[in-house]
Formats: C-alpha cells, structure tokens, sequence
C-alpha cells in the first residue's frame, strides 16, 4: 500500500510539476507574442516617421528651390534688368539666350509645381505668360532706336515696366504660396509624429 501511496505522490508531484511547466511556457509564449508584437509596432512606426521625414525633407527642398529660381525670375522680368540691358546694348543673341534660359527655370517651377504642388499652378502659368511679354517688348525695345524713334521707345518701356509689375505681384503672390505650403508641410511633420 505504501508503494500505491508513493506511486501516487509521484504521479500526484509529477502532474503538477507537468502542468505548473505547461503553464509557465503558455505564459512566456504569450509575453514572447506581446513583446514581438511591440518591438513590430515600434519598427513600423519608426519605418513610417522616416518616411514622412524623407516626404518632408523633399519637398522643403522643392519648395526652396522653387522661390529661389522664382527670385532669379522676378529680376530677370524686373524694370532694373531692362533698363540694364537697354542701356549696356545687349546683343540680340546673347539676349535671346538670356531669354531661353529665363524659359527653362520657368518650366521646371511649372513642371514641379504641376505634379507636385497643383493648387500653385495658376500663377505659374501667368508668370509665364507676362514672362514672354516681357522679353517680346525687351526685344523690341533692344531693336528700338532711341533717337529715331522715340514713341516707340517710350511705349515700350511703358509696357515693360507695366508687366513688371504684374510679374512682381504674380511671383509675391507665388513665394507666398510656397512659404504657406511649407509651413503646412512642417506642421503635418509634427502632427504625424505626435499621433502616434
């Protein structure tokens, strides 16, 4: 009887020592499957706030690069550069090389502007249209002798200065949209990083 009672005991210290195992492995394969699933969290989010931060950082960089070449168009279409090249006899090619030039930073703002930034694209359409109003009389004007005709000379200097001031006036209203987007930009960047 003994040996039954032992036996028992056994089998009794046995099952226990069995069941406290299986519950201890149940409670660390639970706090494994907890933890795994925080450190995934925690890589995802870090994942996603470095995109947002690269999305950020690229367009910033658009953005800036954008107001900077809008700056070199304003005094490319400026009453300042007119005059400096009406009154240094700018030669009609290197004029119209000026004028390409102008044309090219001019269509990469609106090619970017197009796809990235559409609700800015207006102004840059109207920037380029004055643009090329601009340069028409600046070549008219540069063909223009003063002194054999100075009507002529006059009216376009008038309509020069005239779309200077619309070309300053649409590029003011232009870096402003750009310096609103990127303060839009900067603060989407702190709302994402804080939301989660």
């Amino acid at each position: 009887m003994k040996e039954i009672i032992i036996l028992y005991g056994a089998a009794i210290t046995v099952s226990v020592g069995f069941l406290t195992a299986w519950l201890n492995s149940r409670a660390q394969v639970n706090t494994a499957k907890i933890t795994a699933e925080k450190d995934k969290q925690l890589q995802l989010n870090e994942i996603y706030f470095r995109s947002v931060e690269k999305e950020v950082e690229t367009k910033l960089s658009e953005l800036e690069k954008m107001y900077e070449t809008l700056l070199c168009i304003e005094l490319e279409n400026s009453k300042t550069m007119s005059y400096m090249q009406s009154s240094n006899s700018l030669d009609i090619e290197e004029f119209r090389s000026r004028y390409i030039s102008n044309c090219k930073k001019l269509h990469e703002i609106q090619a970017k502007i197009a796809i990235r930034f559409p609700r800015m694209i207006e102004e840059t359409n109207k920037i380029y249209s004055q643009a090329n109003v601009f340069w028409g009389n600046q070549e008219n004007l540069l063909r223009t002798d003063i002194k054999n005709n100075p009507e002529r000379y006059q009216s376009l200097c008038d309509k020069i200065h005239e779309v200077s001031y619309v070309i300053s006036d649409l590029t003011s209203s232009l870096k402003s949209k750009i310096v609103e987007e990127a303060e839009f930009i900067q603060q989407r960047l702190v709302t994402e990083l804080t939301s989660v």
